[in-house]
């Protein structure tokens, strides 16, 4: 007799797991409700694309502002740069935002 043979004849009271099948151990793991570990998967999956497009947008934006503003003024790579950094600056004040939101901690919009 085969361990699998042996899972099969035991009674339930007499299993290692106490006659609990594994799809009740794996909604336990997920806190109960099925699907909540990919939704939560989704959220945080959302936050990050998030991020990534308001990073991109916003370090263009600033750094072809700056370069604009550099051309009229004549000082090259300052306005770019300076525009650059407030872009990431803003880019993750928006991602911290966001997270605290996420987590509970922050106001809602």
């Amino acid at each position: 007799m085969g361990p699998a043979e042996v899972g099969e004849n035991m009674d339930a009271r007499d299993r290692p797991d106490g006659g609990e099948n594994r799809k009740n151990r794996h909604k336990e793991n997920e806190g109960g409700r099925s699907g909540e570990g990919y939704v939560s998967a989704a959220r945080y999956l959302n936050l990050a694309i998030s991020f990534g497009l308001t990073l991109t947008v916003t370090m263009l934006l600033g750094f072809y502002g700056g370069r604009w503003l550099d051309g009229r003024v004549g000082s090259f790579p300052l306005f770019a740069l300076s525009g650059m950094l407030v872009a990431i600056g803003l880019s993750f004040k928006s991602l911290l935002d966001e997270l605290n939101v996420l987590t509970g901690r922050g106001k809602k919009r």
